[in-house]
């Protein structure tokens, strides 16, 4: 939900007030995090093999519209107003969502493949290895 919010606020700050665009990229967001969800409901516990990544890859394709609608309108602004009236720090804080917003793919990613610090032989004592 709060991802929702903030890239809906996002859509606002930059000037974008479509309802229907607005209102598509929420539901776009919503239905990243659902598939978010069932992901970790059905491969909760799962071994590496076993994984079924198909809502993982769906929810990744919702997540990324947003995004793309997102700099396209940035560049349409940029093209009708100039770049000096945006200030520095909404390019500093789309910057910081984008980074932030797309590490978490990776970090479920990697989680799934046990990679790293998630790692199930890293932990023998827990029952899920590295994924609390």
């Amino acid at each position: 939900m709060s991802a929702s919010l903030i890239m809906t606020l996002l859509f606002i700050l930059w000037g974008n007030l479509d309802f229907v665009q607005i209102s598509g990229c929420f539901v776009m967001n919503m239905c990243m995090c659902w598939f978010g969800d069932i992901h970790e409901l059905l491969n909760m516990g799962k071994p590496v093999k076993e994984v079924d990544w198909t809502s993982f890859w769906y929810g990744s394709f919702c997540g990324m519209v947003p995004w793309l609608i997102m700099f396209f309108e940035i560049g349409r602004a940029v093209r009708e107003v100039g770049v000096d009236v945006v200030p520095w720090w909404v390019w500093a804080f789309v910057a910081e969502y984008f980074l932030l917003f797309f590490t978490f793919p990776y970090t479920m990613f990697a989680q799934y493949m046990q990679w790293g610090k998630y790692n199930n032989d890293n932990y023998p004592l827990l029952k899920n290895g590295g994924y609390l």
